[in-house]
């Protein structure tokens, strides 16, 4: 174990609400590297290619399937590395989160946070 993956477990451990992984792969290869990684134990689903009909991101049809299964939540806060993908969910109302490891500080990026790391995650209060 080093000190990244204890960055990870404790900036995943921090968010007390349900965690999704939202995949343009196929939901069984995301279990296979959470696995891989040591990571699978700390997300309660997978939304993956098949469960999007195979319409991936940034296709709308993925987002509206999680805001569909997920309904009874008052909020998604959603964390990605592509603009593009950022944009959709943040024009549904979604708070947006722009993972950029090239990023040199933490700034408000249009309408997205910008992280460079994970531990970056416990300094935005959600």
């Amino acid at each position: 174990v080093d000190s990244n993956d204890q960055v990870r477990w404790q900036a995943l451990n921090s968010i007390i609400a349900k965690k999704i992984v939202f995949t343009n792969n196929a939901s069984s290869f995301a279990q296979y590297v959470l696995s891989y990684i040591g990571l699978s134990g700390f997300f309660s689903d997978i939304i993956g290619m098949k469960e999007m009909n195979f319409l991936t991101k940034p296709h709308v049809y993925g987002y509206k399937v999680i805001e569909k299964k997920y309904s009874k939540f008052d909020r998604i806060i959603f964390c990605d590395d592509r603009q593009e993908n950022l944009d959709i969910a943040n024009s549904l109302g979604w708070i947006t989160i722009l993972f950029n490891p090239q990023q040199k500080e933490f700034e408000i990026n249009k309408n997205h946070f910008v992280i460079k790391s994970f531990k970056e995650l416990e300094t935005l209060n959600l």
